[in-house]
């Protein structure tokens, strides 16, 4: 396979491939016939988990596999109560808890609808390695293995200097911006999305190499400027923070768009059309997997306060920031995708520019009455890690986590906890 993670999408899918011979266990896959109703293999279960949330993967039920690891034949397994003694081990056998994504393929010629295969997908565990009965796991290339005292402290370590790595990314990203883009009084705005952690340097080179690779970031941007539209058409808190509909930045420049070679790979940019009023920014994507976005002009002058009062003010468009943040999100789950990978990301966000601004309101109304709070310090940074379930469920906590001190610091409250 060309991908190292295998997540069929159907039961037929699923036995093409394995007739194809394509599916070998990896680093990613772990591939299982069954599991029978004992305690040995509940704990085995939780071990098979606690190995591939080291990195993230799939366990896959219902698949014969021979002695090298590669799927040799499609076997349907009794669906009843497997999933729930599946999730169950995660969660009370694996310490800390896991949350696994768990996905039924019906067999098509069982009447009942009682066999077929078993996908667990398992995201890679912001606290991992993962315990089980006193024991760390991880994964080689055909299976799992304990880990040793030494490669479990080494591990943690590594966790601390992710930490790190992302704060400074966002530094070096941020000064490329500040040479790159014009801030003034109408703001910059600069975030980072890595993946956590970057295992393939190269996991995207097959599509950023080809001549023809604006093609699929065409794609991916209509597919993030609906991940924006799914969120913002939800009952939680976000949807009262972003945008209506799709939302693409890379569609908001008047100048519209080129695309261009940069050394880390790709990279698509705009601009206005001449005016100061109109942004400007790029997009770069990178062999990696990782993203870097900057974005200028989503502070304007409010004239009708400025004509009332006698003193300028300055609003932030808040419900853009938070709508491109989400962009970026969904721009990072086509990648994921495309490369195949179960990976977590860290996410970094800068804005320059914030001296006096307010932030921007429907209602005119909303600045006499003086619940309005100015921003007193020229910018603001935050760095979080967002795991898979985040991103492929609700990202209304990673948003919190990311703007709502922001926003709470300017009068604005708790807008992610607020359903629209």
């Amino acid at each position: 396979m060309s991908r190292p993670v295998w997540t069929p999408t159907t039961y037929a899918g699923a036995v093409s491939d394995v007739d194809a011979r394509k599916v070998t266990e990896n680093h990613y896959i772990e591939l299982k016939r069954t599991y029978d109703l004992t305690d040995a293999a509940k704990r085995k279960m939780a071990e098979h988990v606690a190995a591939l949330a080291l990195d993230g993967g799939v366990l896959v039920v219902g698949v014969e596999e021979d002695d090298l690891g590669r799927a040799v034949e499609v076997v349907p397994v009794d669906l009843a109560g497997l999933a729930e003694r599946i999730d169950s081990a995660a969660l009370y056998r694996c310490d800390p808890p896991v949350e696994v994504t768990i996905t039924p393929l019906l067999d098509p010629e069982d009447e009942d609808k009682a066999t077929g295969i078993l996908l667990v997908e398992v995201p890679a565990h912001p606290l991992a390695p993962i315990m089980v009965d006193g024991r760390y796991f991880g994964r080689g290339e055909r299976g799992v293995r304990r880990l040793f005292d030494a490669e479990v402290v080494r591990l943690h370590q590594a966790r601390t200097l992710e930490s790190r790595h992302a704060e400074q990314v966002l530094d070096v990203a941020v000064k490329e911006a500040r040479a790159d883009l014009p801030q003034g009084k109408i703001g910059r705005l600069t975030i980072i999305a890595e993946p956590a952690p970057i295992r393939e340097v190269d996991a995207m080179s097959h599509v950023y190499a080809e001549n023809d690779w604006w093609r699929w970031q065409q794609e991916a941007d209509d597919g993030a400027a609906k991940y924006v539209q799914l969120h913002g058409s939800s009952d939680s808190g976000l949807a009262g923070c972003l945008y209506l509909g799709t939302f693409s930045p890379l569609q908001m420049f008047s100048g519209g768009t080129r695309k261009e070679r940069q050394p880390r790979g790709v990279e698509v940019r705009g601009a206005g059309r001449g005016t100061s009023s109109e942004q400007s920014g790029y997009l770069q994507l990178h062999e990696s997997g990782a993203l870097r976005l900057a974005v200028n002009n989503f502070i304007t002058p409010n004239r009708e306060y400025s004509s009332v009062s006698g003193s300028t003010c300055r609003e932030l468009d808040w419900h853009y920031i938070v709508s491109v943040t989400v962009y970026v999100i969904g721009m990072f789950v086509q990648i994921r995708q495309e490369a195949g990978f179960h990976s977590q990301l860290d996410v970094g966000v800068h804005v320059d520019g914030l001296t006096g601004v307010v932030p921007r309101s429907i209602d005119s109304a909303f600045f006499h009455r003086g619940t309005a709070t100015t921003y007193r310090a020229d910018d603001y940074r935050r760095t979080t890690r967002i795991t898979v379930q985040e991103m492929d469920g609700d990202p209304t906590a990673a948003m919190n986590r990311l703007w709502g001190p922001l926003l709470r610091s300017m009068g604005l409250g708790d807008r992610f906890t607020t359903s629209p």
